[in-house]
């Protein structure tokens, strides 16, 4: 699992704009998500901090300033990549800690989620910056990006899986104070280290506001919560069963796995997305650990404080993170 990045065409902001809830009403009622904020340097030098309103982020994915409209360089021609779309979010064993701990517990995730993102997001205000001259053969820095975030908690099965569409404006201030198209390049070089450094302060905070321990990385730089039984991760992880399965067929048909083939089938499989209110969520998701003997307390009990225990010496579970054999508490 690493950070997905898309380009985006015109007409696409609506999406985004749709998935907003109207206000903090609509939004605890289930019908929508939170409203995007601004993010990066680029947003800063033009006033933008905090909720962004819709028609500042219309405009900002046209190419416009957000409060007065005026052009920030030339228009966006026919066939034009306005925005890019990068998408953070932690391993699932984080979601499930989210889906099944309490309200401390939640806002603790979504804290540590969210140090995650400001890490990743100033270390691309530094690298990533803009091409001039013939040709675009002068690579030229940047003063940041123009980017507004968007929440979001779930699957599209339902599953507790918080991310956040990071939607960067392709626009970027030069050294001269001229706007222009920012260097995709760049955003397709950087986005990996972008990513390790979200994981890295997403976990950091994790073990300091729960006591989170960490198992070995993947290939990815993916850890995994000690503790924290596969089989329960499967349990909340329908999406992925539904791609992976959907892959194994194309591939049993001779297609080659590929970025490609893995978007196709990410887009093939995609369902339409329901909202449901946050207190229906957690009540769902903890229902249904139940069904399948989990006790969702006190597993939450088992993977906290073990970063502390690892301080002073206790045993833990071996570094691969993966317990075996979970078992419902007696009684």
């Amino acid at each position: 699992m690493v950070a997905d990045l898309a380009k985006l065409s015109l007409g696409r902001e609506d999406y985004y704009v749709r998935e907003v809830a109207e206000n903090r009403e609509e939004y605890l009622s289930g019908h929508g998500e939170s409203p995007g904020r601004w993010y990066g340097a680029g947003a800063a030098s033009l006033g933008q901090e905090g909720i962004a309103t819709t028609e500042g982020f219309k405009r900002i994915f046209e190419g416009r300033h957000p409060d007065t409209g005026a052009l920030l360089g030339r228009a966006h021609g026919k066939g034009a990549v306005p925005s890019w779309d990068l998408v953070l979010r932690p391993v699932k064993d984080v979601g499930v800690l989210y889906a099944l701990g309490d309200h401390h517990v939640a806002r603790a995730v979504m804290s540590a989620h969210h140090e995650g993102i400001a890490e990743a997001i100033a270390y691309l205000d530094a690298y990533v910056g803009t091409r001039r001259g013939h040709g675009g053969h002068q690579k030229v820095s940047g003063r940041g990006l123009v980017v507004v975030g968007f929440d979001h908690r779930t699957s599209r099965e339902g599953d507790p899986l918080p991310h956040t569409h990071l939607i960067i404006a392709n626009r970027v201030q030069g050294p001269d104070g001229r706007w222009t198209t920012l260097d995709g390049r760049d955003l397709y070089a950087h986005r990996r280290a972008a990513d390790a450094l979200y994981r890295a302060a997403y976990q950091r905070a994790l073990t300091r506001s729960l006591g989170i321990a960490w198992g070995e990385a993947d290939r990815w730089g993916n850890r995994p919560i000690v503790g924290m039984p596969a089989e329960v991760v499967r349990a909340f992880s329908k999406r992925s069963e539904q791609i992976t399965g959907y892959l194994a067929r194309l591939e049993e048909q001779g297609r080659q796995r590929t970025p490609a083939l893995v978007r196709f089938a990410v887009h093939a499989t995609r369902q339409a997305k329901r909202h449901e209110a946050p207190e229906t969520l957690y009540e769902r998701w903890r229902t249904k650990a139940l069904t399948r003997g989990i006790d969702p307390d006190r597993l939450v009990r088992q993977v906290s404080g073990r970063a502390q225990e690892q301080d002073r010496g206790c045993p833990t579970l071996p570094s691969s993170g993966r317990s075996t054999g979970w078992r419902a508490p007696r009684g």
